[in-house]
């Protein structure tokens, strides 16, 4: 399994800047092949975002606050590929974290929920 990693380092005011080596780890370690996504701009990794999804991987997990989500969820909206193909993990590293909260996500975990902490929700379109 190849996972895409995009990551705010600046998440949080930079409090959090290691959430998103701990989120590589952690799938590391659990066999995946992980493309580290991690740029000095929001343009910038929104573009190696959409390099990631072309590339083909088979999932993406964004590490930050609520700019992060809504980056995914642009992303993948934008993919033009039947809904639910690629997944959208949701690591809260952020200030506020509202969208995950909303979700209700554990916040500040300290390594990706397993087991049990899955949403499934419906993307739709104006």
């Amino acid at each position: 399994m190849i996972i895409a990693v995009a990551i705010n380092p600046r998440a949080s005011f930079g409090g959090a800047r290691h959430t998103g080596d701990a989120v590589v780890a952690f799938f590391r370690a659990a066999g995946a092949r992980v493309i580290v996504l991690r740029k000095a701009s929001y343009d910038r990794l929104a573009a190696a975002v959409g390099e990631a999804l072309d590339s083909g991987c088979d999932a993406l997990v964004v590490v930050g606050g609520d700019g992060m989500v809504h980056l995914g969820i642009n992303a993948l909206a934008g993919l033009g590929v039947p809904y639910g193909t690629v997944p959208l993990g949701i690591v809260p590293s952020g200030t506020g974290n509202d969208m995950a909260r909303a979700l209700g996500l554990p916040l500040n975990a300290q390594r990706p929920p397993v087991n049990g902490s899955w949403r499934h929700c419906t993307m739709a379109g104006a």
